[in-house]
């Protein structure tokens, strides 16, 4: 029977604390789809992309047509009668291939704004998460502040009674009176941080600023995983997506140099308005004239060619490099949240025994001055220690949850974003 009842409490318990984690990411998930609706960096980044999508049909038109009329004030004679009016309808194409290699340039390019849209959308979650891990910090700061006030409290009438009953002294009940002050002020300052934090991440939600933000009692923080590291751990990441569509930009960019230092050709024709001689009767007298027409051009000129040549091929070596520059800053940047990372997690499970432990001696000492065979400043001692060891655990648990955002941001894991976005 015993056995059943700690079966029913442990499943409970899971049950609970599953519901919890649950709740507390909704609320977190809540604020980033709020981020992502209303940031106008976001949608700065995603009207460039839709931009950058207009510019495809662009370059893969053909050059207008040239539509040229002339009327003539004064007859101009031909053999078949005089000429009235003159049009000429002329169509260039580009040499072959060319209005392709634009096209892919147009595409690559808009895959680049594509690629920004996600590095910028993905970098104002990343902040919401850091803001966010920054306000539980402090809120819960508060709240073992206000605990530990009123065990001060407690301690102050302990004292007290103690020394009205002869055993223990004023000095026992100054002692606390110091702390108490010492606590009340850290207290003081860490609440009136919360406001203008809560109103700078009501403004990174572009919303009012007096907007109520909660915070949850526990971070949605994700056990350890073993990281890799290999040369494609970059590979979703958009900077580096983003780097590796302008290079194919550029790439495609000199197919064009090339096919623009090529002829283009012109088809055409002129058509002639001719009147009718009235005092003559030969053959197709007053005929209009319809004439075929062909025009190519000369690129002879051709140093601005070579230079357009060699300013592509700079650039794609300047592409190359930043890619090779951003692969050494993304890993390093890397190397260092995944030690933050592991480091948190063991100095969690250190301050989550360290205060079991401080808890289990606070009692000891308690009741050991209770008995009047131990100093008070002992118990104040373990009190403090026990509140620093409950304020190193959630700021280790805050810097794991950072971390666990970085990296997620580095390898941009679209799996563990539940965002909605128009």
């Amino acid at each position: 029977m015993k056995l059943k009842m700690n079966l029913k409490y442990i499943v409970s318990l899971v049950c609970w604390v599953m519901a919890t984690i649950t709740i507390q990411s909704q609320e977190l998930d809540t604020y980033l789809k709020i981020a992502i609706q209303n940031s106008p960096q976001v949608k700065a980044a995603y009207s460039t992309f839709e931009a950058a999508l207009q510019r495809t049909p662009q370059a893969n038109a053909l050059p207008d047509p040239m539509l040229t009329a002339s009327a003539f004030g004064k007859m101009m004679e031909t053999r078949l009668g005089a000429q009235e009016a003159r049009f000429t309808l002329m169509q260039t194409f580009p040499w072959f291939g060319t209005l392709g290699a634009k096209k892919e340039v147009s595409q690559q390019q808009a895959e680049a704004a594509f690629q920004n849209y996600l590095e910028v959308r993905n970098e104002v979650l990343l902040n919401v998460k850091k803001l966010y891990a920054e306000l539980y910090l402090v809120d819960q700061t508060v709240l073992l502040e206000e605990k530990n006030v009123n065990v001060l409290e407690q301690y102050r009438s302990l004292a007290l009674n103690a020394f009205e009953n002869g055993k223990g002294s004023m000095a026992d009940v100054l002692r606390v009176d110091i702390t108490i002050n010492k606590a009340k002020t850290n207290l003081a300052l860490l609440q009136s941080r919360i406001a203008p934090m809560k109103a700078g991440f009501n403004a990174m939600l572009n919303r009012s600023i007096k907007e109520e933000v909660v915070i949850s009692s526990m971070l949605p923080l994700k056990p350890l995983q073993e990281r890799r590291y290999d040369e494609n751990l970059f590979s979703n990441n958009p900077r580096m997506s983003a780097l590796q569509r302008q290079l194919a930009s550029l790439e495609a960019q000199q197919q064009v140099v090339q096919k623009e230092g090529l002829p283009v050709v012109g088809l055409g024709v002129d058509y002639s308005i001719l009147s009718k001689y009235d005092t003559m009767t030969m053959a197709n007298n007053g005929q209009d004239a319809v004439m075929p027409m062909l025009s190519i051009s000369l690129p002879i000129f051709r140093s601005k060619y070579k230079a357009k040549q060699k300013e592509v091929t700079f650039q794609v070596e300047s592409k190359i490099h930043e890619q090779e520059a951003l692969a050494n800053s993304l890993m390093a940047t890397y190397h260092m949240a995944s030690f933050e990372e592991e480091q948190a997690h063991k100095l969690i499970a250190l301050y989550n025994k360290q205060i079991q432990i401080a808890q289990q001696n606070l009692q000891l000492l308690l009741s050991a001055y209770s008995n009047s065979t131990e100093e008070f400043n002992e118990v104040l001692a373990v009190q403090q220690e026990l509140l620093t060891y409950q304020i190193e655990l959630i700021s280790q648990l805050k810097i794991a949850f950072v971390s666990q955002a970085t990296i997620e941001f580095l390898l941009f894991d679209n799996t563990s974003e539940n965002t909605d976005e128009n």
